[in-house]
């Protein structure tokens, strides 16, 4: 580091060059690695040297309480924080529209908030962190909206709205109708060997039948697709034109309404939109913690004393990337003093 100071480096490039010595970055990928979620990961690998030593004060004193909450081995309900920051902003904008997989990202933020606030403001002896489970956001009325608008894997409910459950309804009325005409017509036309197998099908969102390709002639109707050996024609019989169209109109209203419903719990997002951010945020930092825990107790991490004055006094320490390859215990540790008359 002399030689670097005598090649006549700005303070900034001694300090990259320090941090590169120490590996500073690696140490970051081995925490980060132990994070639940890429959000808790980012804050990690983002992490750098301060001076400031309230902040410092802080920041340690809210980590000794994670290290001794998992040295005690208190339950803790984690899972991955999901990263919905785009869907929280799209929804902050008029008139945007969230899809059902979205709202299923969204409804786990408000889960495994409302879980984490729920055990950390539990915990009396820990005050810094009931202090941020205090600050998490929870809405039990979205979340209740959301379950019953959208399933676990993205489907939107019957129970979205009455509406939707009215059209679904009429749906599978005219989808129930559809398919006994169906059955009596291919019954038909296989006794006639104008087709060759009784199964109904669906094409472009129409019910269809599988018509001998030299047969297409023969019977009235709309020819929607081609089998891929081009033996078979898929054909949509005249005589069911009217229950396939009632049925293609339903489907649309369908989609309307569907669309209707998500631009409002959209709305009703967007509206606590910055609540849900800043707990996005609280989480990833709690994950930041729970992994910074978890490393300090695999290779002895202690809290430092941090003094006014400016001596820097370093008793049996190791390199973590050191204990990590090599073991702890096979690690010799060292100590380092500088005292400030020495470093003027």
């Amino acid at each position: 580091m002399r030689q670097a100071a005598d090649r006549g480096m700005s303070q900034q490039e001694l300090f990259q060059a320090a941090l590169t010595e120490l590996e500073f970055a690696k140490v970051l990928q081995h925490i980060a690695a132990l994070c639940l979620s890429e959000l808790g990961r980012e804050q990690i690998l983002a992490l750098r040297p301060r001076e400031d030593v309230q902040w410092l004060r802080e920041e340690h004193g809210t980590l000794e309480e994670m290290v001794r909450l998992v040295r005690q081995g208190v339950p803790f309900p984690w899972s991955p924080v999901p990263d919905v920051r785009r869907h929280l902003q799209k929804a902050m904008i008029e008139n945007a529209l969230l899809l059902p997989t979205e709202l299923v990202d969204v409804r786990e933020l408000l889960q495994l908030s409302r879980s984490v606030r729920q055990e950390l403001i539990r915990l009396q002896e820990f005050p810094r962190l009931k202090a941020i489970g205090e600050q998490l956001y929870q809405n039990r009325l979205l979340e209740r909206h959301i379950n019953d608008t959208v399933d676990e894997t993205g489907g939107v409910r019957d129970t979205a709205s009455r509406e939707l459950a009215r059209i679904r309804s009429e749906m599978r009325t005219v989808a129930a109708r559809l398919r006994t005409r169906l059955r009596h017509i291919l019954r038909r036309f296989v006794e006639d060997e104008l087709a060759m197998d009784e199964f109904i099908t669906q094409r472009e969102g129409r019910f269809v039948i599988p018509i001998r390709v030299e047969h297409k002639h023969h019977v009235p109707g709309i020819i929607h697709g081609v089998s891929q050996t081009g033996a078979t024609v898929f054909l949509e019989p005249a005589e069911i034109f009217e229950l396939n169209n009632e049925l293609a109109l339903l489907a649309d209203a369908e989609r309307r309404e569907i669309e209707r419903i998500l631009r409002v719990i959209t709305a009703e997002i967007g509206s606590c939109a910055h609540e849900a951010l800043r707990s996005l945020e609280l989480l990833a930092y709690v994950d930041s913690l729970y992994a910074r825990a978890r490393y300090a107790l695999l290779y002895g991490g202690e809290k430092p004393v941090i003094a006014d004055e400016e001596d820097i006094v370093l008793h049996n320490i190791v390199h973590p990337l050191l204990a990590a390859s090599r073991g702890r215990p096979a690690v010799v540790p060292l100590s380092i003093e500088f005292r400030e008359p020495v470093r003027g």
